[in-house]
């Protein structure tokens, strides 16, 4: 659901880093995915061109952040967190904005987007080679998950056009012709 976060978290801590030595490191892995059912009965709406179902999601994350010595992953760790939560609203929005578009596969499409990102607990990460902290975060939003139906054609055998002649309405026969 959220690799896209990644990337943008990437991106923006790098340009941060850039020029510090020895440079801290940023791992991120993902944890958990649970979806809300009360949510998803709610929403799901058939329709005659398919079916729409959005599901709200809880996508759990982890971030590690890695340095030579414990004095500086503490002050690197609450950079990471002063990126992620004072930068809350332009990171959803982005986030957002890139996933616009929904992805398919045959007549299936899939779109998420995000509502909120938090920060659940931090903790040292015990027997590494190198000092670590692992950070625990949660992303909460929403997917839309669809199935089209195939568009449906008609054949059009008569067409009936009515005018105002004393004779009524006039049939013409065609031959035939698909109409998407």
């Amino acid at each position: 659901m959220i690799q896209q976060l990644f990337s943008q978290l990437s991106g923006d801590w790098s340009k941060m880093i850039s020029g510090h030595t020895p440079a801290p490191t940023l791992d991120f892995t993902l944890g958990k995915l649970e979806l809300s059912q009360r949510v998803r009965d709610l929403v799901s709406r058939p329709r005659a061109q398919g079916f729409l179902l959005t599901q709200e999601f809880k996508q759990g994350f982890q971030v590690t952040i890695g340095a030579p010595e414990w004095s500086t992953v503490e002050p690197w760790s609450a950079i990471f967190l002063a990126l992620l939560l004072t930068d809350h609203e332009a990171l959803i929005e982005r986030f957002n904005q890139a996933s616009a578009k929904a992805h398919g596969a045959g007549n299936f499409t899939y779109r998420a987007t995000l509502n909120q990102l938090t920060i659940l607990e931090g903790t040292p990460v015990p027997n590494s080679e190198q000092p670590l902290l692992r950070l625990e975060c949660q992303a909460i939003g929403r997917m839309e998950l669809g199935k089209q139906n195939a568009p449906t054609f008609d054949v059009i055998k008569q067409v009936i056009i009515k005018g105002q002649s004393e004779a009524g309405a006039i049939a013409s026969e065609l031959s035939e012709y698909h109409v998407p």
